[in-house]
């Protein structure tokens, strides 16, 4: 009876062992819950020959982006208004009938890399810009 008693626990810290290295394993590859608060805000990424574009994306899954003048710190007139959707680490941009689907390669407080279209791209927070 002890011997089969033994077993059984060593059986059991085994499974427990096991569930513990696995759920591990999918906390650090799937958590992306916070995804939705670190994206709200605007995002500045270098454009081509000293300008930017800043995209500002808002809470309600609307958003919109700008042409910004790096040389004169000059922001543009706003090019698009567009709604967006978050699914884990997959990004819908949707602008008039465009659907522009991106993956999240690393989000924080202070950087965005994305992939869209095969282009990779960073981005850093700036202020939050008008509405």
């Amino acid at each position: 009876m002890k011997k089969w008693f033994r077993n059984l626990l060593l059986i059991a810290l085994g499974l427990v062992t096991v569930g513990s290295f696995s759920a591990c394993d999918d906390d650090d590859d799937d958590d992306y819950s916070n995804y939705k608060s670190l994206i709200i805000g605007s995002w500045k990424s270098v454009y081509v020959d000293g300008y930017s574009i800043i995209v500002t994306f808002y809470e309600d899954g609307t958003g919109i982006d700008y042409d910004y003048d790096d040389e004169f710190g000059e922001i543009g007139e706003s090019t698009e208004d567009f709604t967006w959707s978050l699914s884990g680490n997959k990004l819908l941009i949707t602008a008039g009938d465009s659907e522009i689907p991106a993956t999240i390669k690393k989000l924080t407080k202070t950087e965005l890399t994305l992939t869209i279209l095969g282009e990779t791209t960073t981005a850093y927070r700036v202020e939050q810009q008008r509405k």
